[in-house]
């Protein structure tokens, strides 16, 4: 299920370092990221650089492996677990602009 069909415009990056700079040159409304990424930076990792830079971005993080999952929800993070269908990832989006999901703020 992709955001576009929700009616999102994305802008994709293939690592968490390009994720960060993506989120470096222009504000974004939510950002959703695998747990499990190819270039050494976790999807964990990208969020703990996001609120150590202080970029106020919502962030639901995804996972397909049970256990990288359940823990990151134990360390306070909206994961949405794959598989997925549109109304959970709608909710989730939801969720995490209503600001119920954890956000990355400002301090």
């Amino acid at each position: 299920i992709r955001l576009e069909l929700l009616g999102f415009e994305v802008a994709m990056a293939a690592s968490g370092r390009s994720a960060l700079a993506l989120l470096d040159a222009q504000p974004y409304a939510l950002m959703v990221s695998d747990i499990m990424m190819p270039g050494g930076m976790s999807g964990i990792d990208l969020v703990h650089e996001l609120r150590a830079r202080r970029v106020p971005v919502p962030v639901i993080l995804v996972s397909g492996y049970p256990g990288a999952a359940d823990e990151a929800r134990r360390d306070g993070f909206t994961v949405l677990q794959k598989p997925y269908d549109e109304e959970r990832l709608r909710e989730a989006v939801i969720a995490a602009l209503s600001g119920i999901g954890v956000q990355v703020t400002q301090n």
